[in-house]
Parts: C-alpha cells; structure tokens; sequence
C-alpha cells in the first residue's frame, strides 16, 4: 500500500496531465492512475477534488431554464389537481 503522500503526489501529477490533456485522453490517464493506486475512477475523481481539482467543465447552457420550468410544471400541475379533486368531491 503506498503512502498517502505518494497518493497524493499522484493525484497532483494526473491533475496536471488532465488540465493539459487533448480531447480523448483523460479516460486513458484516469485508467491508468486508477489501476497504479487500485482505486476505481470515482474515487480518483473524489480525490481529485478533495485536493482542489477543478475540471474545468462548463456547466449546461439551459441550466437554470430547465429549473424554473419545471417548478412552473409542478405548480400548473398542483393546480390542476387540487381542482380536479374539488370538481370529483362534488356529488
């Protein structure tokens, strides 16, 4: 088992890799470290944030769209149930 500073060092060295990386390959760095520290590619990716890394990954243009539009669907579909139930109340 190595060290958790060994670990680290690692950790740091594929960070650096990642951030320099071209389009299709980081899979093949993650693998890699993945299989030196026997640690599946979740707990690299966990790791790697734990000592600060960022990806760099933007997040979804439509992001807060799709929040708000979903909360108006679940508000219009409140609505319509709770009259619905008041209409099937009614005998």
């Amino acid at each position: 088992m190595r060290s958790e500073l060994a670990i680290q060092d690692t950790l740091r060295a594929l960070g650096a890799a990642l951030k320099t990386a071209k389009h299709g390959e980081s899979a093949a760095l993650v693998d890699k470290a993945a299989a030196d520290l026997s640690l599946s590619r979740a707990s690299i990716f966990r790791k790697l944030a734990e000592l600060g890394f960022d990806a760099g990954r933007k997040p979804r243009a439509d992001k807060d769209s799709r929040q708000n539009k979903l909360i108006i669907f679940s508000d219009e579909l409140a609505a319509m149930y709770s009259s619905n139930h008041r209409e099937s109340r009614r005998v």
